[in-house]
């Protein structure tokens, strides 16, 4: 898989699967529902905001929806549009691997009932896709529910 690299994003919706809507009546709480009328919420409090992109400086609570779980993230990130999070990797120069992976290899390079284990985060999915960069790995939840 080669040496860590300095920054993550990891897609929250697969947009085939129908666009989100959203509500922020509730001050600082974002509720997200999809097509098929599931809800998500995500809490904004102590983030900075600039349209639909925010930045929590001390880290982002975990999320989970549908068959997605993804753990607490202790270092400052980055939630653009309700679709993607970003966090950097301030320490990826001494870490020999960047993430392990396990589940079921799919011949397409895709993973089935997927754990992404990193430093800074686990990631649970369905299926997902990983591709890397020299400088991003880039983690695609490809579905939400098994």
């Amino acid at each position: 898989m080669g040496r860590a690299r300095n920054s993550w994003g990891a897609p929250g919706h697969n947009s085939s699967e129908g666009g989100p809507g959203l509500d922020r009546s509730e001050g600082d709480l974002i509720q997200t529902t999809d097509a098929g009328g599931r809800h998500g919420v995500v809490n904004l409090k102590g983030a900075y905001s600039i349209g639909l992109t925010h930045i929590f400086q001390k880290g982002l609570p975990g999320l989970m929806f549908d068959d997605v779980e993804l753990s607490a993230l202790p270092a400052p990130a980055e939630l653009d549009q309700l679709y993607y999070i970003r966090v950097v990797d301030m320490d990826w120069k001494t870490r020999p691997e960047p993430y392990t992976i396990t589940g079921d290899r799919q011949a397409d390079g895709s993973w089935r009932n997927a754990r992404v284990q990193t430093p800074l985060f686990t990631l649970k999915a369905p299926h997902l896709l990983i591709k890397e960069t020299t400088n991003r790995i880039k983690i695609r939840i490809l579905s939400r529910v098994k």
